[in-house]
């Protein structure tokens, strides 16, 4: 997907700021659009890129529009977690927001 690659490349140039509002927009849609099973694949793996994200001011942002949502993704498995103790750190403070 062309809009994806796009979004990804940004995501290495802009600013912690601008991150940080795109990945509450993002969240957002997520929750509230009535995304295609195409659309939601795309959705999730662009959602986890950025809770990697080195700004706290993303992980907030992300955490933020999905913590109090019964829709919000499945959080990563502990599989998956630990394989990077800096993701699963990162992951651990994004909840507590």
């Amino acid at each position: 997907m062309t809009i994806v690659r796009d979004f990804l490349q940004w995501l290495e140039t802009a600013p912690a700021n601008e991150r940080a509002e795109a990945a509450g927009a993002l969240a957002r849609a997520y929750l509230c659009c009535d995304l295609t099973a195409d659309e939601l694949a795309p959705a999730e793996g662009l959602m986890l890129k950025m809770l990697d994200d080195p700004s706290p001011l993303v992980r907030r942002s992300l955490a933020d529009a999905l913590a109090a949502s019964p829709a919000a993704p499945a959080p990563p498995s502990s599989r998956s977690l630990a394989t990077s103790r800096r993701s699963r750190r990162r992951f651990t403070l994004c909840r507590r927001f």
